[in-house]
């Protein structure tokens, strides 16, 4: 089968974000400094600066790795030309980037001569340097295999459409059975409109040659579009929707002597698993075999271009120049900022097709896709996901094009809106989130000159956020939380060649002898530190090498100050996430360092630990147990656990005492006490495990995770989800009873109702949901002031599954017409100019199998329009095979509804078992479209 796995890859809601790493300060050096004179001038000029960063050490150390570079220039049997060399030298940024990777700076040196050899010393030395950095440090990796042999720079050259159409109806071979399969897709024409914006011819600039300038077809938006009608083959996804069509297919292909047959249900549907999923994939596969066999479908995405090419494709659109007319804000990005905020670009080369199709439309239109067709979670599948909209295309699985024509969920939202991003020079990238899939730019203040990194389409904050992208500020470069990411803006905006000799220092750590790494490396990166305090590598490297908690203590308190100071310098966040990060890594770092034998010691660091913000238990509950004792330690648990119970509970403060529960646990050597202890934790839980949580206007069924981590710790399971949650129940009918006596509060039933509305269907037990159901509903009685109430829990678990048509607003949406609340509507008209037209569906699950012999209908008010006087009921148990239980026609609907108000229409017909129901509006009294108020059910056993 054709690969499509990239769809599940892209589509899939929250890649894990990967884990903070603290830098390998091990890394084995290219070479000891003492092994060469220029090591030893290095370390000598180190000695004597007291072990910190002086301008003696910075030029030795430069000395140091031009000697090492041509060493392993010489041993590779390569060489570069001295006015190379010395345009490196010449400008403090490139040295500093060079001679500072810590990738290894001769894969920089050489991926850039590569880049000089293919662009020309003119772009690569004077227009482009940055992104010519940015392309050699994200590229290191290839270094050694880059060719530095002299040749002519290169022409750019988009590659042409890969696609060869082939004659299916060529009368000069014998056709095989993909010519059938296209034959019958193209004898069965489809008509469809065909919006065209009018165009216009524009003059540009010519890149290549401003003598000649280039005529330009612009869409002119604020025009009419042109509609025609025009016809094009059926394409294979409509053969999949069709059942008729499948059997016409079938006797087509066997007439013509061919073994092909397919039966499948839609594979349009929205959620998974599909039930025919198998037979949906076996007959995408017969149709995208025969689309690829005859050159209407990519077998694959086009090959993705050299780093050469696309820093060529980047600076051909830069150097384009917009007529004042198209209003075109260009360059988007620039591309002489400083590097490292291009390296999402030079990371994630586009093919060039697919690129110059997007710069064409924002060039030609100012389009700027950002945003695609959400389809659901039939996305998670990537193989029914392209089975969804299966035709002749002209691009590859995994391009832009295609995501923006199948759609999906969170993943190809991103993904359409990054690939935009960097085909028009903009840096982005996507990025994980805990079950979400977002992304992140950078940006450029134009007023300030400063750069920033900023999330899109986050539903978290940049906390739990992980680009998918390296980090390259490293020996092994890996993917880093985004703190990192934006650390990178925050170095540039507070000085950037003083940012750059940071990475100098950290590579300098890695080539110290391992005695004087671990004896004066503090100082060596606390001075770098005073010049720049956004490396992240270099914070994670000193807190790796403080060999004790008192020193990791010094080290948080030695570059508070700096970053304190670096709120006088605009763009630099101080009190942030940076500190955070900075304060989270120090404290998983006393988890595993000895407590101080000095007691006031212990004392400052245990307060210290208090006093933040970000608390860590572990590190907490170990200084609390050595400073007072392992019972007073326990006894302030069991505290804050009675505290929790009698508050407002949440998932966020459940965590928080779970996480206490865990790390007091873990003070417990005794095994018997400890699981002792666990139990009584697990007693002082009883009857609470489960609480109620309101959260984004409804009520949720939380399982507290302190209870979980009480029974782990008691070595318990916790009882079934159904008996935890009864006393929830219990306590709730109690309140509906006390709430609907003759003398109630309307505002509190209205707020109580709405909670157990939103209850019901998370009891997940049917049978303690259809009872505790029944009990609310006697409760409330028959009783006429509180009926509203009573159809809102019957129809709680009820769902629209589907609705042909609905209103675009809120008060127009098809799940009014099961809100129990006969004050809003279902509407299937969109306003005057859309009439909305019938007959109009709407399918309801009914959230379990239930006998019914009757279906209600509840018009809007007492008036023709929208009313339904003709209509038909279906049912069925798995929404997929309908059987029609009733249709209706209701003369003199307009009197039967007349004062003193609305009547319910009812419909009865022979007892059916169904869980699904499919209400069809054929006919209305006035107008052309559906108005429903309330749609219902009457079971046998009523």
């Amino acid at each position: 089968m054709h690969n499509v796995r990239w769809y599940q890859m892209l589509l899939l809601c929250g890649l894990f974000a990967t884990a903070v790493c603290f830098a390998d300060t091990t890394t084995p050096p290219l070479n000891t400094l003492m092994t060469t004179s220029e090591g030893r001038t290095l370390y000598a000029a180190w000695v004597e600066a007291d072990y910190g960063f002086t301008p003696q050490v910075r030029a030795a150390y430069l000395a140091m790795t031009k000697a090492q570079v041509q060493a392993e220039l010489i041993a590779a049997g390569q060489t570069v030309p001295e006015d190379f060399l010395k345009w490196i030298d010449s400008d403090p940024i490139v040295e500093a980037t060079v001679y500072g990777s810590p990738q290894g700076p001769v894969n920089v040196l050489r991926v850039l001569r590569s880049l000089d050899l293919d662009l020309g010393a003119e772009v690569v030395r004077k227009q482009y340097t940055q992104l010519a950095l940015a392309m050699a440090v994200a590229n290191a990796a290839e270094g050694p295999s880059v060719d530095l042999s002299p040749r002519q720079p290169i022409d750019l050259t988009i590659p042409p459409n890969p696609l060869k159409p082939v004659d299916t109806r060529d009368p000069n071979r014998q056709l095989d059975v993909n010519d059938y399969i296209i034959n019958f897709l193209a004898d069965h024409p489809v008509e469809y409109e065909d919006k065209q914006q009018p165009a216009r011819m524009v003059e540009v600039q010519n890149p290549t040659d401003p003598s000649q300038p280039l005529m330009i077809e612009a869409t002119a938006p604020e025009a009419e579009p042109i509609v025609e009608k025009r016809t094009r083959p059926m394409a294979a996804w409509e053969v999949m929707d069709s059942k008729e069509i499948q059997a016409e297919f079938n006797a087509y292909m066997k007439e013509h002597g061919f073994d092909v047959h397919i039966e499948c249900e839609t594979p349009r549907r929205s959620y998974i698993p599909h039930p025919d999923r198998e037979a949906i994939l076996a007959a995408a596969q017969v149709f995208r075999d025969a689309y690829i066999a005859k050159g209407l479908l990519p077998a694959a995405r086009d090959a993705k271009p050299t780093p050469a090419e696309y820093f060529a494709y980047l600076i051909r659109n830069d150097q384009f120049q917009f007529p004042a007319e198209l209003d075109r804000h260009w360059p988007l990005f620039p591309l002489n900022a400083p590097w490292p905020v291009l390296t999402y670009l030079a990371q994630s080369p586009l093919p060039l097709r697919e690129g110059d199709d997007l710069w064409a439309r924002y060039r030609d239109g100012g389009v700027i896709h950002t945003y695609g067709h959400y389809v659901g979670n039939i996305a998670q599948n990537g193989h029914l996901l392209a089975a969804r909209s299966l035709a002749p295309f002209d691009f590859g699985y995994g391009s832009e094009q295609m995501m923006l024509k199948d759609g999906g969920v969170c993943g190809v939202m991103a993904g359409i809106s990054t690939t935009n991003k960097l085909a028009l020079g903009v840096p982005a990238i996507t990025a994980g989130q805990p079950g979400h899939c977002a992304l992140v730019v950078f940006r450029h203040d134009e007023k300030t000159g400063n750069y920033g990194l900023f999330g899109e389409q986050f539903i978290t904050g940049a906390a739990t956020t992980t680009p998918h992208a390296l980090w390259l500020f490293e020996a092994k470069p890996v993917r880093k939380p985004m703190v990192y990411h934006s650390a990178v803006a925050w170095m540039i905006n507070y000085d950037f060649a003083a940012g750059l000799d940071t990475s100098m220092v950290y590579r300098m750590l890695q080539q110290l002898p391992e005695a004087d790494r671990a004896a004066h490396g503090l100082t060596l990166i606390q001075s770098a530190l005073a010049r720049n305090p956004y490396n992240l590598a270099l914070v994670d490297a000193a807190q790796t090498l403080a060999p004790t908690a008192d020193q990791q203590i010094a080290f948080w308190q030695a570059l508070q100050p700096l970053l304190a100071d670096a709120a006088k310098k605009s763009g630099c966040p101080t009190d942030s996430l940076y500190s955070q990060t900075v304060t989270a890594h120090l404290m998983a770092r006393l988890v595993t360092l000895p407590v101080p034998e000095n007691r006031t010691t212990a004392q400052e660091i245990y307060d210290w630990l208090k006093s933040q913000k970000q608390p860590n238990y572990p590190a907490q509950t170990r200084y609390q147990t050595t400073l007072q004792g392992l019972t007073a330690m326990l006894t302030n648990v069991e505290s804050d656990l009675q505290a929790h119970l009698s508050g407002q509970r949440n998932p966020t403060n459940g965590r928080a005492m779970a996480d206490k529960l865990a790390a007091a646990a873990a003070q417990i050597t005794d095994k018997t006490f400890r699981k002792a202890w666990g139990q009584k934790m697990l007693g002082k839980l009883a009857r609470h495990e489960i609480f109620i949580w309101h959260h984004r206007y409804r009520d949720h069924v939380v399982l507290d995770p302190a209870a979980t981590a009480a029974a782990k710790i008691a070595g318990q399971r916790l009882a079934p989800r159904s008996e935890l949650i009864e006393p929830r129940l219990d306590e709730i009918a109690k309140e509906w009873q006390n709430a609907t006596r003759l003398k109630r509060d309307p505002k509190h039933c209205d707020r109580l109702a709405g909670k157990i509305r939103m209850l019901i269907p998370q009891v997940r037990d049917m049978d303690q949901r259809n009872a505790w159901r029944r009990k609310l509903l006697i409760i409330t009685g028959h009783r006429p002031d509180v009926q509203n109430y009573r159809a809102m829990i019957e129809t709680a678990d009820w769902r629209v599954v589907s609705a042909s048509r609905q209103n675009k607003r809120a008060r127009g949406h098809a799940a009014n017409a099961i809100d129990g609340n006969p004050n809003t509507l279902w509407l299937t008209d969109n306003g005057p100019e859309d009439a909305g037209g019938l007959p109009q569906e709407i399918v309801i699950d009914l959230g379990q199998d239930k006998t019914l012999r009757a279906f209600t209908y509840l018009p809007s008010v007492n008036v023709a329009a929208g009313m339904v006087d003709q209509w038909a009921v279906y049912t069925s148990t798995d929404a997929r095979q309908w059987t029609l239980a009733t249709e209706k026609t209701f003369n003199n609907l307009l009197a039967r509804s007349a004062s003193p108000g609305r009547a319910e229409q009812v419909a009865t017909f022979a007892p059916v078992v169904a869980r699904y129901v499919k209400f069809v509006a054929q006919h209305v009294v006035e107008g052309d479209s559906a108005v429903v108020a309330e749609l219902g059910i009457i079971e046998a056993s009523s």
